[in-house]
């Protein structure tokens, strides 16, 4: 199945301490956390069903914090930062969201799916490429074990 990884820089847009707890809360719930993400310059290849993680980045406390489903195609709405532009989205639904500092972090992923380039993805909306997609898939069902999470 194909994935793609759907990117948040928290130094270019905050996230709420008490929004970013009432997700996790919701999935916790068994709840999926249902909106919609930039998808950068990728502006076809995510189709409903398709898996999504979510990939925070910046200098702090890299990794992956949380995973779903693609529930749309990529379509074009207001850019998010500026109105008089559109910007790429898709609709996702999170199935589990971790706290930050339970990520699975960026270093273990340069080990585990090397083909990735973790350190210097440009935008959000990278499609993993398929001959990792299963090492990627294992790698985040194993840490969420170790977590209690799933």
């Amino acid at each position: 199945m194909p994935a793609f990884l759907l990117t948040w820089n928290p130094r270019r847009w905050p996230v709420d301490a008490r929004d970013y707890d009432a997700w996790r809360a919701s999935t916790l719930r068994g709840e999926p956390v249902v909106g919609r993400w930039n998808t950068g310059q990728n502006r076809r290849r995510i189709a409903p069903g398709d898996v999504l993680y979510w990939l925070r980045q910046g200098p702090d406390r890299r990794g992956i914090l949380g995973s779903g489903r693609a529930v749309s195609e990529v379509f074009q709405d207001v850019h998010y930062d500026d109105p008089a532009r559109v910007a790429n989205y898709v609709e996702h639904a999170w199935d589990v969201i971790v706290p930050v500092d339970d990520r699975l972090p960026t270093d273990e992923l340069l080990h585990v799916v090397p083909r990735v380039p973790w350190n210097f993805l440009q935008g959000s909306g990278y499609q993993v490429p398929a001959h990792s997609e299963q090492p990627l898939a294992d790698t985040w069902a194993a840490h969420l074990q170790a977590l209690g999470a799933r």
